[in-house]
């Protein structure tokens, strides 16, 4: 209710109150039959209860309108506490998957790392991991190589264990390539094979003489016996001069391109045995992989640590089969003193 008609309000009702104590006082002390004063009286009785009747009007609507204001901002008021409430609910929805979405990817992130440095080519798989991979293989391929050539060249050989050519055959070979006697073609990567074949051939000397068909009494047995004896003798020599001619041989199974890193199985064992020496032993590329050493995870040098053992078992083998032919090539010249021949 406004000020306006508060005001109003109390005017009207102290004006009711005075006309009707002053009419209450006439009536106790005089009584008028005045016909016109009473229709004044009348007149301004009727003005005073119309008045009353319009302000009880105005109080009302103004206590209606005051009740509505209040209401409608009450839902105003709730409306916004709701709205609000909702943007906050929404903030902190987004708040939240914001931060799971950043300590996802933060996770992510750090396994995508842990696994870089622990399975990365430069820090998971060794030092210059697909060129040593290349290179063991060359290293292996070349090693089988040297066996497989050293026994064929062994059987191909005139003076070869049970060989049957003829002795004509043989010396016509050796007049043939007087000149191809030098044993350094046996440690040449370049050399051909055949010129080492020649030369193991000088030094084993000619095949021993054997009975033919025709030979059938006991002076052939004894000849045959001879053969064998001499044959069986020369075996570890000629096994020991195959496997060191071979050991300069490469192999059959592709190209080598050394300049490229691309190492492939054509790859002698001497040649095997450089670029080992070369990487793992001080040479050219020691400092390379010994620096990549450095930058390696745990699985790296791991990795690095069991390829070298795997290779340090296999040049023992190879180191065990070398003295192996030494021991048997000894025990032939032993042989030899003992049997008188």
């Amino acid at each position: 209710m406004t000020g306006a008609l508060r005001r109003m309000v109390l005017s009207g009702a102290a004006l009711a109150a005075g006309l009707l104590c002053g009419s209450g006082a006439n009536a106790q002390t005089c009584f008028v039959v005045d016909p016109v004063w009473r229709q004044q009286h009348i007149a301004t009785q009727g003005a005073l209860v119309g008045l009353v009747q319009g302000l009880q009007t105005a109080v009302s609507e103004s206590l209606a309108l005051s009740n509505e204001m209040y209401t409608s901002a009450v839902k105003v008021f709730t409306k916004q506490v709701d709205t609000s409430g909702q943007r906050v609910n929404t903030n902190k929805v987004g708040v939240n998957q914001a931060l799971a979405a950043t300590l996802m990817q933060e996770d992510r992130n750090q396994r995508v790392v842990k696994a870089q440095e622990e399975y990365g080519i430069g820090t998971g798989q060794g030092v210059n991991a697909c060129k040593t991979i290349s290179m063991m293989n060359g290293v292996n391929a070349a090693l089988q190589v040297r066996s497989e050539t050293a026994l064929s060249w062994t059987a191909g050989l005139d003076v070869s264990p049970g060989s049957a050519k003829p002795l004509p055959d043989a010396v016509k070979l050796r007049l043939n390539n007087v000149s191809r006697a030098d044993a350094a073609v046996l440690f040449d990567t370049t050399a051909d094979d055949s010129a080492k074949s020649i030369v193991m051939a000088h030094m084993a000397g000619l095949p021993p003489a054997k009975p033919d068909s025709r030979l059938k009494s006991v002076e052939g047995e004894v000849m045959m016996q001879q053969a064998r004896r001499v044959e069986s003798l020369r075996s570890p020599a000629l096994a020991s001069l195959a496997a060191v001619a071979a050991a300069s041989s490469k192999g059959s199974h592709g190209g080598t391109d050394f300049n490229s890193g691309n190492f492939g199985d054509d790859l002698s064992m001497l040649e095997a045995l450089d670029k080992l020496i070369e990487q793992y032993g001080g040479g050219t590329a020691y400092d390379a992989w010994s620096a990549g050493l450095a930058g390696q995870a745990e699985r790296g040098l791991l990795i690095e640590l069991t390829r070298l053992r795997a290779m340090n078992m296999k040049l023992r083998q190879v180191d065990t089969e070398q003295r192996a032919r030494l021991t048997a090539v000894v025990a032939g010249l032993l042989a030899l003193e003992t049997g008188g021949l």
